[in-house]
């Protein structure tokens, strides 16, 4: 069988959006940074007062009389040198060097005045080492010096500086929050969303359905085609039945085999499977739906009919396919459940003679064959079931299914050449979801919402005629197939 492939990825690329994902938590990091430093600020920081007085430096003479302006900065000095501190030290109970470590000296643009500034931990100690250092240096420098002004008594704390320990703060909590995005980046293997899949895969995002439009509380959903036929979940199978429809006209033959799987839990893949089957009855189309999972059965609930004489019985030779075959509520479609209970050894049914024989009973008149598998790396038959397949669709779960399977699996079928058409992603909300589905833009003439009636056909629709001829007319939106169509 000459089967058109498409390139699977052996590696999974980075994220190219790895600060955008990560936005929330690298701002929360930050914030919780800068709060931190605020609050340590403010707990274990000494409240600092700091006490002022003023000093005028009035101009000395020379020799000859002439008045000679005063150095500042050597007055600067002078005040903060051991000559002056130490006098002033003996009488306010601390140290020469505490002194010096607190004074601070300042002088005002084109000016003459000496400004002494002296911090501490007590506003009242503050004052009183502040005057004392002024009065120190008055007694040095008489009579060339004059008190401006007394040391202030302060009357609220300088220190310490919020705004200062929160920038400082900031600046870690943005490396904290980018280095943790990172790690959690490379511990989160799930797949985020739509652009997320494309990047690793190179595959199109053949259509998007919400977790809680399409699945129920216990993880297994109904036909929302059916019974929902307006919601968004019933709108992406509609879609999804546009492109393999598409993609089935282009290879010109009568019945197309279009694989339904996942890489390696049931991500939503049997929903995905019998919505599309519906979808695709009621566009006109013979469809036979196959359930070829056989370590868990579940169509035949889905669709209420009789689950005995299954898929197991058939490639085991004991029935026909026809006998097995069950008509479901859907015009248009029938059933090939797996079977009543599930199948000890599943893998020995599944070869390449027995699954031909069962392709080869498929009727004439059957327009799709829909083939639901269990994941590719969950089960050897699989790919066994790809090789046959002419079409697959492989169904992602955002916040579940691991990079690292979906590229183990996509590997997994290249080497059988399998026909990957594209993926199908089941969003789940939450933080890791990529809230931002890609969906093909709408356009007249598809996508259009089902009847209510069960088994009336589109005609806007029809898989065989007016969909393609409308098709070659947006050819450029249709390129990312135009590989897939060729090869058929």
């Amino acid at each position: 069988m000459n089967v058109p492939t498409y390139p699977a990825p052996l590696r999974a690329p980075r994220h190219r959006s790895l600060l955008k994902a990560h936005a929330r938590w690298i701002l929360a990091v930050a914030l919780v940074a800068v709060a931190g430093a605020c609050l340590l600020s403010w707990q274990f920081s000494d409240h600092v007062y700091r006490s002022e007085a003023r000093v005028l430096v009035n101009p000395g003479l020379t020799p000859g009389g002439t008045p000679l302006p005063p150095d500042m900065e050597t007055e600067r000095q002078v005040v903060a040198s051991a000559v002056v501190t130490s006098e002033a030290a003996r009488g306010s109970g601390t140290s020469t060097a505490q002194l010096q470590r607190r004074l601070t000296t300042s002088v005002p643009a084109d000016s003459s005045v000496l400004v002494l500034r002296y911090s501490d931990t007590s506003a009242e100690t503050a004052q009183r080492r502040a005057q004392a250092i002024a009065d120190a240096y008055l007694a040095y420098r008489a009579p060339q010096v004059a008190m401006l002004s007394a040391a202030t008594l302060p009357r609220s704390a300088t220190g310490p500086n919020y705004l200062l320990n929160g920038a400082a703060g900031l600046a870690l909590g943005l490396l904290l929050g980018v280095g943790s995005a990172l790690l959690r980046d490379r511990l989160d293997d799930a797949v985020r969303g739509p652009r997320d899949f494309i990047e690793q895969t190179d595959l199109p995002v053949l259509a998007t359905v919400r977790s809680s439009d399409a699945l129920g509380a216990d993880g297994s959903g109904g036909l929302v085609v059916l019974d929902e036929p307006d919601s968004p979940a019933a709108e992406a199978h509609r879609q999804l039945r546009r492109k393999v429809g598409r993609a089935a006209h282009g290879r010109h033959r009568t019945t197309t085999v279009t694989l339904v799987t996942s890489a390696a839990r049931d991500d939503g893949a049997a929903q995905v499977a019998a919505n599309t089957a519906v979808a695709l009855a009621q566009a006109g189309a013979q469809v036979l739906l196959v359930e070829g999972d056989l370590r868990t059965p579940r169509l035949a609930g889905l669709f209420d009919v009789p689950a005995e004489g299954g898929l197991g019985v058939v490639l085991t030779g004991e029935v026909g396919l026809a006998e097995a075959v069950r008509d479901s509520r859907v015009d248009r479609l029938r059933l090939l459940p797996a079977g009543a209970e599930a199948v000890p050894r599943p893998w020995e049914l599944f070869d390449d003679e027995a699954v031909e024989k069962l392709l080869s009973q498929v009727p004439a008149d059957v327009d799709h064959v829909v083939l639901h598998a269990p994941p590719v790396l969950g089960a050897a038959e699989t790919c066994v079931l790809a090789e046959h397949a002419h079409l697959l669709v492989i169904v992602v779960a955002t916040g579940r299914t691991g990079r690292h399977d979906l590229g183990t699996a996509l590997t997994e079928l290249d080497d059988v050449r399998a026909a990957l058409l594209g993926g199908v992603l089941v969003l789940h909300d939450g933080p890791r979801g990529d809230r931002r589905p890609v969906r093909p833009p709408r356009r007249r003439g598809n996508g259009a919402p089902a009847r209510s009636a069960v088994g009336h056909a589109d005609p806007a629709e029809d898989l065989h005629g007016g969909e393609h001829r409308a098709e070659d007319a947006r050819r450029g939106e249709e390129q990312q197939h135009d590989r897939i169509t060729n090869a058929g």
